[in-house]
Formats: structure tokens, sequence, C-alpha cells
């Protein structure tokens, strides 16, 4: 059976032909002789506990895919539409993921050792017990939105925040929230949705300075 990767134009990077072929040993196949696949789509697929080390995926399209337990050490992710995948307990050590959007990702267990995030978009990024990351989480419920989580990463010694639609520093982050549309009362708790974003905040910062180093986290479900 041959199967192709193509790109997000629909122009095939690789091909190969094999008995009993998939797009798993396919794209294992690929990144093993070193494919360059700049720009590959992949959206919506099963790709769990594959050896993609030093994958060639910058601008890729892997929306919606499932990447959990692949071996992604000095993998190339730049500028990689990640929304919506999932990558739990995957190795990303060493790898690029500088600009690369990453709403609603699931990285749940993941290691960065040695990973750069610049500029990454972590938009409502579910983070539990990752490794050699130093981030926090706060999430809360009611206030008139289904959920709404604010994650606090710290990257090259900076703390970011990502809530559901904005990602900057934290002087940035007061900028934004500290707007009309957020000033409202929600009539069952008596609780704004400024009130609940500033706790959140005050939170995310006050666990990141207590744990300083990479091996903890702290987060909480505000109901």
């Amino acid at each position: 059976m041959r199967i192709e990767l193509n790109d997000v134009a629909g122009n095939t990077l690789y091909s190969h032909t094999c008995e009993d072929n998939t797009i798993k040993i396919t794209l294992e196949k690929a990144v093993k002789e070193e494919v360059d696949l700049t720009g590959i789509k992949l959206s919506e697929v099963n790709l769990t506990c594959l050896y993609l080390r030093g994958a060639k995926f910058k601008d890729a399209d892997l929306w919606g895919c499932n990447l959990s337990g692949s071996d992604l050490r000095d993998a190339d992710l730049r500028n990689t539409n990640l929304c919506n995948a999932k990558m739990n307990a995957c190795l990303l050590l060493n790898a690029d993921l500088s600009n690369s959007l990453a709403t609603n990702i699931s990285l749940n267990g993941a290691n960065f050792e040695g990973a750069n995030l610049k500029n990454i978009g972590l938009c409502m990024a579910t983070l539990s017990n990752c490794k050699k990351l130093h981030y926090a989480t706060c999430s809360f419920s009611g206030l008139g939105e289904e959920e709404s989580r604010l994650n606090c990463v710290v990257i090259n010694g900076e703390p970011m925040f990502f809530d559901e639609n904005y990602k900057g520093t934290e002087e940035q982050f007061l900028a934004f929230i500290k707007n009309d549309s957020f000033v409202s009362t929600d009539k069952d708790t008596g609780v704004s949705i400024l009130e609940a974003k500033l706790f959140a905040l005050d939170f995310c910062k006050k666990a990141i300075k207590r744990f300083k180093t990479v091996e903890n986290k702290y987060w909480a479900y505000i109901d």
C-alpha cells in the first residue's frame, strides 16, 4: 500500500509503499531518513507512541492530532499549529516549539527539558505533572463562562500568562482584563469575571514564586 505525506498545499513531501502500510509506518520512516517535512498536514491523525526524534515539522498543521507518548526529542515544531492536539507524556527534550499555536492542547506528563517555548501560545492548555517546566494553573467555572483557566509558564526566566484568548506578561495581562467586558458581576455569585481573573493571577504569581524549581507545580480548582 502506498501512503503519501502531503503539505498544507497538497504537495507530496514523502511517500512509502509496503505491505500493511500505515501512516505511522510511513511517518516514522520519513523521520528516520531525515526528510524535510516542513508544512506537513497531519490534522486529527492518531500518531501515538511514535519515534519521531529530530522530526522536521516546522510550519506543520497538527491540529487535533494525537501524539501522546511519542518521542519528539530535538524536533523542529516552530510555527506549528498544535491547537486541540494531545501530547500527553511526550518527550520534548530540546524540541523547538517557538511561535507555535497550542490553544487547548493537552500536555499532561510531557517532559520539556531544554525545550524552546519562546512565544508559544498556551491558551486553555492542560498542564499537569509536566516535567522540567516551571508553571502554575488556576481554573474556575461559572461567572457566565463554561470554564476559565489561567496558565502561568516561566519562559526564558519570565512568567508568561495564558487565559482563554490571551497571552502576555503580567503587565500586559492586567491591561487586557481591566476593560468593560470583564467588569460585570455574576448575579448568582456576586463575583465579577475581573475579580476571578485577578484572583487567578495572584494565585499563579504566588505559586510560581513559592515553587522555584521546575520539579514543582501548583494548581487549584475554584467552583
